[in-house]
């Protein structure tokens, strides 16, 4: 069987101030999605999240998650994430 390994490391990251940007400059609501976004500032840390993804090919899917080398069972968010690339 061959698996496929890949890593990915994020650092850490504290925000010191934010701002939706969901309206125009006299503050009209914005309704088109495509032109909200929203701008802010922090800082970067050198502690953060290294991630490892292994994959095999399967007849069946099957996600196992673990957060510190133990089975994460209540990992809801990164299990449907992982679920919907299957899908």
């Amino acid at each position: 069987m061959t698996y496929k390994i890949a890593k990915s490391f994020s650092p850490a990251g504290i925000t010191s101030f934010f701002e939706i940007c969901d309206r125009t400059k006299n503050g009209t609501p914005i309704k088109n999605l495509d032109e909200v976004g929203a701008r802010g500032g922090g800082f970067g840390l050198k502690k953060g999240v290294l991630t490892e993804v292994t994959a095999s090919e399967e007849e069946k899917s099957n996600v196992s998650i673990f957060i510190n080398g133990k089975l994460a069972t209540d990992a809801y968010t990164t299990k449907a994430v992982a679920d919907a690339f299957f899908d």
